[in-house]
């Protein structure tokens, strides 16, 4: 994705969560207001302000939505996601990127909710890009050769990461405790005295593809 669009898109979003806390704050003085108001005695009607908030909100949300399928339409095209390219989007569920040959710098950090993801020609994946997605649960990575620092960080339920290739650079962090890495049979050896791998092969976290639990 463009670095010009990935810029607008979070000035968008900053923009809707702005707008979406104003609404709360508003509801929560008017609800206050109610409440002191019946406390003494009096008798409140309706009003028409708290429906169009609703409105509003029901429109930033919308707009939210249609920002969030424009910025995945083009990323899917494109040969890079960008840096923050998705970054704190929660709505998203899943995501497939077939073009991208790397994933920026926290380009999905804390997409809370996205469970699936397709990167079938990426190779690099940079500083954090997927850190705090606690949905991810398995990966699969075909190409990928390099692994940045804290990329899979605080994905607390994910339990299988699959490579296809041997990853060659391996930066602090990247992989969480709990997560069991399968790799081709034939790079087993390979990967038993790699650098910042063999701790992990020791642990007992780096297993045959063959023993990936269907």
């Amino acid at each position: 994705m463009d670095s010009t669009i990935a810029e607008k898109l979070q000035q968008a979003e900053a923009k809707i969560a702005q707008s979406e806390l104003q609404y709360q704050r508003i509801n929560a003085n008017i609800a206050a207001a109610y409440d002191e108001a019946a406390a003494k005695g009096a008798t409140m009607p309706a009003t028409e302000n708290s429906d169009n908030l609703a409105d509003a909100v029901a429109s930033i949300s919308e707009s939210k939505g249609i920002i969030e399928r424009s910025a995945t339409a083009l990323a899917s095209n494109a040969a890079v996601c960008a840096n923050y390219a998705f970054y704190y989007w929660g709505t998203l569920t899943s995501v497939s990127l077939p073009n991208a040959e790397s994933i920026g710098a926290a380009a999905f950090r804390n997409c809370s909710n996205l469970n699936a993801v397709s990167i079938p020609n990426a190779t690099f994946l940079y500083t954090a890009a997927f850190r705090d997605c606690a949905s991810l649960t398995r990966i699969l990575l075909p190409s990928v050769t390099s692994i940045a620092a804290t990329v899979f960080e605080g994905c607390t339920n994910l339990t299988a990461i699959i490579l296809n290739q041997r990853v060659t650079l391996l930066s602090s962090n990247a992989i969480p405790s709990q997560a069991i890495l399968y790799v081709e049979n034939s790079d087993l050896t390979w990967y038993s005295t790699a650098t910042n791998w063999s701790a992990i092969y020791a642990d007992g976290r780096i297993k045959s593809i063959d023993d990936l639990p269907q």
